[in-house]
C-alpha cells in the first residue's frame, strides 16, 4: 500500500473501492491480473480510466439548416428524382401605366398570370462507416467505437448539409475573362509579352484550395473551372501587372497564374496570394487560411513570377452531379435547373471590382444599395446577411468607424464590485437596419451571420420570408426550403470480413420559390 498521507490506493484497493460502489457489480471478479491486461493499449484506448475516454470536439456550424424550413418529400404519383414546384415570380410585363384608368363600362387590362416551373434535383450525401469487432471487444467496458464512429459520421454529415446549403453547385459556371496591362516603376517584369490565367472556384473548389493547391487530376481540378486567358504586351520594363475581370456568377474565390517569364505561353503556373499578389491598390493580402492558393476578389496586382510550378487544368471541373445548387447559386444565378430566371426581373447582384465598402451616413453604400433595388423592385427585404468572419469583420469596422461608437465603462452595476469601472472592448454588429422596409409588417431589423464556411469577400442578402404587408396572397411565405426525401439515416451494409459496415446518409434538395428577392456582393476586399 502508499502511505495514507499521499491520498493513494493500489490497485487491490481501487478494485475493493469500485466493487463497493453501488450498482456496480464485482469489477473483473475481483483478479488483479484482468485488470492489469486492461491498462494495454488496444485500438487507441488505453487504460481504464472513470471518464469517458473519447471526447469529440467535432464542430459543425449550421445555422442556416438551423434557420430553413423543411418540408416532406411527395410520395406516390408525385415521386420522383426532382422537387417540382411552381412559382408566379412577378407579374409577367404587365403594364400598370397602362391599367390605370378604365372608362365606366369597359374592360380594364387584360391581367396575363404564368408560373415558372422549377426542379431541383434531390441529391444523395453519405458518409462510410467501418468498425472491426476486435476494436468492440478491446474496448468493452471503456468505450464504444461503433458509437464513436456512428457521431462522427453524424456530425461530419451536418457540417457537409450546411456546406451544401451554403455553397453547394450543381452546373458548369462561366470562366472568367481578364484583362491587364503593366505598370509602375521597375525591373520586375520584363518587356514583352506575359500570359495571365484566371480560374473561378465553387465552394468546394474553396474548400480543396485553403490550405494548399489542388493538384488537377488528368487535367481537372474539382471545383475549378478551365482559365480564362489575357495576353499583356509590355513595351518596357513594368514593376507590376494590373489584372482584373468581372466577378462570375457561383463562383466564390479565383486562382491567379503568370507565365514564368516574358513571351513564354507555355510555362504558365500559380500565383501564391501571400507573396506572390497584392490588392489592386499594392496592399498585402492577408488570407484566411496559411498555404490559401485563392482569393476573393476579382481584380489583383501580379508583383512577382510564380516561384512554384503548379499548372493550369484543362478540363472544367466546376460542375459535381452529386451537389444541389445551395444558396450562393440561388444568390447569383440567372439559370437555374435549366429555367432562364432573367424574365422575371433583373438580378441584384454587385461586382466590387476588388474595392472595399464605401461609408456613408446611413451605414455602408453597396448593402445599402441592394437593399434600395430589392424594395424598389421586388418590395421584399432581406432577414439575413451571410459572409465570412473576415467579410462581418470589415463590415463592422466600417460601421463603427462611420458611427464613431465609443467603448463602453461598465459601473457598479447591481452592487457587483468586480464589474466596477472596467471597459468593455470589441463590437459586435448583431444587425443591419434595412431604411427602406419600415412598412412591410416585418422587422426592418436584419440578422447580421458571420458564416465560416462562406469565403472572403462575399456577402449575400437573403431573403429568407417575404414580408406580409407586400406579399399578402403569396400562398407560400416562404422563399426557401429543404425538400427531404429521406433524412437522417443509419443503414447497415453486408460484411464480408470481421468489420461492422454502415452508411450515414440523407437525400434531399434545396428549393428558391423567389430567386429574385436574393442578393449577393461579390469580390469585396475585406481586411
Amino acid at each position: 500500500m502508499f502511505p495514507s498521507d499521499l491520498g493513494l490506493i493500489d490497485a487491490n484497493g481501487l478494485i475493493q473501492a469500485l466493487n463497493q460502489m453501488g450498482g456496480i457489480g464485482d469489477f473483473n471478479d475481483r483478479d488483479l491480473a484482468r485488470f492489469q491486461k486492461a491498462l494495454t493499449s488496444t485500438s487507441g484506448y488505453t487504460g481504464y480510466n472513470l471518464e469517458k475516454t473519447v471526447k469529440r470536439f467535432l464542430p459543425a456550424y449550421t445555422v442556416l439548416c438551423n434557420r430553413v424550413a423543411r418540408d416532406n418529400a411527395p410520395v406516390g404519383l408525385m415521386a420522383g428524382p426532382q422537387a417540382h414546384y411552381k412559382a408566379q415570380l412577378g407579374y409577367s410585363g404587365f403594364d400598370f401605366g397602362a391599367a390605370m384608368g378604365t372608362a365606366f363600362g369597359a374592360n380594364g387590362s387584360d391581367g396575363n398570370p404564368s408560373a415558372t416551373d422549377i426542379g431541383p434535383d434531390y441529391k444523395s450525401q453519405s458518409i462510410h462507416g467501418s468498425v472491426q469487432l476486435e476494436a468492440i471487444d478491446f474496448a468493452r467496458q471503456f468505450d464504444d467505437p461503433l458509437q464513436q464512429q456512428s457521431l462522427f459520421n453524424l456530425t461530419a454529415l451536418m457540417r457537409i448539409e450546411e456546406l451544401l446549403v451554403a455553397g453547394g453547385n450543381e452546373f458548369i459556371i462561366s470562366t472568367p475573362a481578364p484583362t491587364g496591362s503593366g505598370a509602375g516603376t521597375g525591373t520586375t517584369f520584363h518587356s514583352g509579352t506575359w500570359t495571365v490565367k484566371v480560374t473561378a472556384l465553387t465552394e468546394e473548389g474553396t474548400l480543396r484550395n485553403q490550405t494548399g493547391a489542388y493538384v488537377p487530376v488528368v487535367g481537372k481540378a474539382a471545383g475549378e473551372t478551365v482559365p480564362g486567358t489575357a495576353s499583356i504586351v509590355l513595351g518596357s520594363n513594368q514593376l507590376y501587372l494590373d489584372v482584373k475581370w468581372p466577378v462570375i456568377k457561383g463562383a466564390l474565390g479565383y486562382k491567379v497564374y503568370c507565365s514564368a517569364a516574358y513571351s513564354d505561353s507555355t510555362d504558365v503556373y500559380l500565383l501564391d496570394p501571400a507573396t506572390e499578389l497584392a490588392y489592386k491598390d499594392g496592399g498585402t493580402i492577408h488570407t484566411s487560411f496559411a498555404g490559401q492558393k485563392y482569393v476573393g476578389v476579382n481584380h489583383v496586382r501580379i508583383i512577382a513570377p510564380p516561384a512554384g510550378t503548379q499548372g493550369v487544368p484543362t478540363l472544367d471541373g466546376s460542375a459535381n452531379a452529386n451537389q444541389f445548387e445551395g444558396y450562393w447559386a440561388w444568390c447569383t444565378k440567372t439559370t437555374m435547373y435549366g429555367v432562364d430566371l432573367s424574365g422575371a426581373g433583373q438580378r441584384v447582384f454587385t461586382d466590387m471590382d476588388g474595392a472595399a465598402f464605401t461609408s456613408e451616413d446611413g451605414g455602408l453604400v453597396e448593402i445599402n444599395d441592394a437593399l434600395q433595388k430589392l424594395a424598389l423592385l421586388y418590395h421584399t427585404a432581406p432577414t439575413a446577411m451571410v459572409g465570412s468572419p473576415q467579410t462581418i469583420r470589415a463590415i463592422t469596422n466600417k460601421i463603427v468607424h462611420n458611427n464613431n461608437v465609443s467603448m463602453m465603462l461598465v459601473g457598479n452595476q447591481g452592487g457587483n464590485l468586480q464589474q466596477q469601472n472596467k471597459f468593455i472592448g470589441g463590437i459586435m454588429v448583431g444587425g443591419y437596419t434595412n431604411t427602406f422596409a419600415q412598412h412591410y409588417g416585418m422587422s426592418p431589423l436584419i440578422d447580421i451571420i458571420a458564416h465560416p464556411y462562406i469565403p472572403d469577400g462575399n456577402l449575400m442578402l437573403l431573403s429568407e420570408t417575404l414580408p406580409p404587408d407586400t406579399y399578402r396572397n403569396a400562398n407560400d411565405g416562404r422563399c426557401f426550403a429543404l425538400d427531404v426525401l429521406r433524412p437522417y439515416n443509419y443503414f447497415p451494409l453486408a460484411s464480408v470480413d470481421r468489420n461492422v459496415n454502415f452508411d450515414m446518409w440523407f437525400l434531399e434538395t434545396l428549393k428558391c420559390m423567389y430567386p429574385t428577392a436574393q442578393a449577393a456582393i461579390a469580390g469585396i476586399r475585406v481586411e
